[in-house]
């Protein structure tokens, strides 16, 4: 009988979608502390460019993407079955596959997967075959990542705009000044303030938001290797089960 698939994957069911959850608790009681604090108010008086709103927008949607795909890849995690289950008898229909006591949705990507390799078949040991459904279960598990991302990306970048644009207005203040008396100095010096705010603020926002999206990707990135992972331990052991077998 085969070891390769342990079942400490599979005690705890929803894993996935509780570490996330943990993960949003601990953002919004810091997103809470802030507003009791105070900063959120700083940081709309000071952002001119209103980047970091814009920032905020594509981090709570992201956000949003995230718990949908970290329940889904948790409700494909508790369909797969534990070792005891495992038979090297494959029972299948065109809605489900039977592996011993347990029975997997062909809907499921683990399913998917099993039931177009069709692992009872003559031709089990097509390598093409194998390749394919190998490629298209990393393409249905972890496909919609890429958008995330990206999206992490765009945070980051955002906030080095703004960066530029706030350099640009202390720049622009000082460029419209003609006389160096006190009070246009205290008026630039005012204007410059503003713009290094902006540019401070646009910068830290976009880096938390990038730094805090990317946490939550590279989560459901872990839960979707994990997903591929024990597909494949489950193709290999049925595979050696059917050699061994008489």
């Amino acid at each position: 009988m085969s070891e390769k698939i342990t079942p400490k994957f599979y005690e705890y069911e929803y894993w996935l979608f509780l570490c996330w959850l943990l993960l949003i608790s601990l953002i919004v009681f810091g997103i809470s502390l802030c507003w009791s604090e105070g900063y959120f108010y700083i940081l709309n008086s000071t952002d001119k460019s209103r980047i970091s709103l814009l920032i905020a927008a594509l981090f709570a949607l992201g956000t949003i993407h995230c718990a949908f795909r970290a329940l889904y890849l948790s409700d494909q995690l508790a369909l797969l079955p534990k070792p005891e289950d495992i038979n090297s008898l494959i029972k299948c229909d065109d809605k489900s596959i039977r592996l011993g006591s347990r029975t997997l949705p062909v809907r499921s990507l683990v399913g998917n997967y099993l039931y177009h390799l069709d692992l009872t078949s003559e031709q089990s040991d097509d390598n093409n075959r194998e390749t394919n459904g190998i490629d298209i279960l990393i393409a249905k598990a972890k496909g919609s990542h890429d958008i995330g991302w990206h999206l992490v990306d765009v945070l980051l970048k955002l906030g080095l705009i703004g960066t530029i644009i706030g350099f640009i207005l202390m720049l622009n203040s000082v460029s419209n000044t003609e006389t160096l008396d006190v009070d246009s100095m205290q008026l630039v010096l005012k204007q410059m303030s503003a713009g290094m705010g902006t540019a401070l603020f646009t910068t830290l926002v976009g880096m938390m938001g990038s730094v805090l999206l990317g946490l939550q990707y590279l989560m459901l990135d872990k839960g979707a290797d994990m997903l591929i992972e024990n597909a494949l331990e489950i193709s290999d052991d049925l595979n050696l089960r059917q050699s061994v077998s008489p």
